[in-house]
């Protein structure tokens, strides 16, 4: 994931390049996984996703798979609102529809790992003692013990869960900052420094013109309030003139604000969650 502390960040012509192209497999890597579940004959199983158990299947089928539809649907529901060569400030709605589809990537990016973690729960519970819900998740360590560790084919996740070990940390900070602080939400633009300078300047003019002309007498507050509004509007409408589009996304970190690039983080998460299903549960069935 990607993370910046400055507010005006803009891509630049490669990364519009890159960005596109990634976001081009997408739709391919998703349609890819839907077609072996299709090459499947039996009820209950995949060719290369084989269950054991009727809840098995449905957290994976229900769960995984349906989380992993919406998450695509998020991926292409933003990059069609805000491109990343877009260069026109987002209105109003666009920006609360892309914080709303933003906010159901986040949710279901974490969910997904939760619905990875029940599926292999209903599928080997038979060998485990004394897990509770609380237990169940892919990197809790009771879990990892008594599901992953006893069978060697699940070593491809334990390698990932040790090689995206700061990702899945990052992921649960971002997560948590949705649903227990503040939520996160894309900037709805960037005003240079020297520009918010200039703004903090004028406005202070403003007010300063106002203190003077009521001078605490009664009979001008009205008129006094109608220039300064005025003014402010006028002002106002001038810095949505200089205000830029940024793809910098705010979240609570810690009860510090923390900063990460909105494409690059769906893309990144994407590929980390592809991965993930692909190492994890496309296994051989050890019994075809």
């Amino acid at each position: 994931m990607t993370t910046v502390n400055v507010m005006g960040h803009k891509y630049t012509a490669e990364q519009i390049t890159k960005l596109n192209t990634q976001y081009k497999t997408v739709k391919e890597e998703y349609d890819s996984l839907l077609m072996l579940h299709s090459q499947k004959s039996p009820n209950i199983g995949y060719k290369n996703w084989f269950y054991k158990t009727d809840k098995g299947y449905k957290y994976a089928n229900h769960g995984v798979l349906v989380r992993l539809n919406l998450l695509q649907k998020c991926i292409n529901n933003i990059f069609n609102l805000y491109p990343p060569n877009k260069n026109e400030k987002l209105n109003n709605e666009e920006l609360d529809n892309i914080n709303i589809f933003l906010h159901s990537f986040v949710i279901n990016t974490s969910a997904i790992f939760d619905s990875i973690a029940w599926h292999l729960y209903e599928e080997e519970k038979t060998k485990t003692t004394n897990l509770i819900n609380i237990d169940i998740g892919i990197d809790k360590n009771k879990f990892k013990k008594q599901i992953l560790e006893k069978d060697s084919k699940y070593q491809k996740l334990i390698d990932n869960l040790v090689k995206y070990k700061d990702k899945l940390k990052r992921q649960k900070k971002i997560r948590d900052s949705l649903v227990h602080r503040i939520p996160l939400a894309l900037r709805p633009g960037y005003l240079s420094k020297e520009n918010y300078i200039l703004y903090k300047q004028e406005m202070k003019k403003i007010i300063k013109t106002n203190d003077k002309e009521t001078n605490n007498q009664t009979k001008n507050l009205i008129k006094g309030f109608n220039n300064y509004r005025n003014k402010k509007k006028m002002l106002d409408n001038k810095k949505d003139l200089l205000t830029v589009i940024t793809p910098v996304v705010c979240f609570w970190n810690e009860e510090k604000e923390d900063n990460l690039i909105l494409h690059f983080y769906l893309e990144s998460t994407w590929k980390l969650i592809i991965e993930f299903i692909q190492k994890t549960l496309f296994i051989d069935n050890p019994s075809g």
